[in-house]
């Protein structure tokens, strides 16, 4: 079986629940990914820093985001194995509107190609042509960051930029659970409704992240 048919068996809710447990399980390995991640975040900004500083607030915060932000995407995968409609699509939401903290200051930088490439990877409801579109969008604003470490020394821009791409591909499979659809069916109206709106945002998105 294929993913993508998998992936619509598990979104339409058939087959058997999982147990209770797994939804407290989602949760505590969600939050430990998310606090790991967020130190590896918080270290990389030091790293690409010409005059780093250290702030316990501001690195207590980044923590804090991505801890309680991946914690909401494990509830969220919990959830769905477990069954639940309603309340899973509420747990999204939540999910979705709590992970915009990571964006502030700085990680706007990141907002376009962490949720566009969230999106291209979870919309399995949208079309292929709009999926594409999405993560070429996604590929192309990493160049706002290239060019901001394009004129350090060669290899320490190259740790740089490796070591970023590799954060936003952890970022992005972390922020693509919330993003995921509750149900495998959604109206066509919908779909081109969602996907305008996405395609303003990001372009909105990525004009801030030039001007930053």
């Amino acid at each position: 079986m294929d993913v993508a048919l998998s992936s619509e068996i598990e979104l339409s809710g058939s087959g058997h629940r999982a147990p209770r447990r797994v939804v407290l399980y989602g949760a505590l390995v969600g939050g430990v990914v998310g606090m790991a991640y967020g130190i590896a975040l918080r270290s990389w900004m030091r790293f690409v820093s010409d005059d780093p500083e250290f702030s316990w607030t501001g690195t207590i915060f980044i923590i804090g985001a991505f801890t309680v932000t991946s914690a909401l995407a494990g509830l969220v995968v919990g959830g769905r194995r477990r069954g639940w409609k309603a309340l899973l699509l509420v747990t999204r939401v939540v999910a979705i509107v709590v992970s915009l903290s990571c964006f502030l200051g700085a990680g706007l930088l990141m907002l376009p190609t962490v949720v566009l490439g969230a999106l291209a990877v979870s919309r399995i409801d949208w079309p292929r042509a709009v999926r594409l579109g999405v993560a070429a969008i996604s590929a192309l604003s990493v160049l706002a960051v290239v060019a901001e470490v394009g004129d350090r020394a060669q290899p320490r821009a190259t740790v740089i930029i490796v070591s970023y791409l590799a954060l936003v591909f952890v970022e992005i499979r972390i922020f693509a659970e919330p993003y995921r659809p509750t149900v495998s069916r959604v109206p066509t109206a919908c779909r081109v409704l969602a996907a305008g709106a996405a395609a303003v945002i990001s372009l909105g998105a990525i004009v801030m992240a030039a001007g930053v």
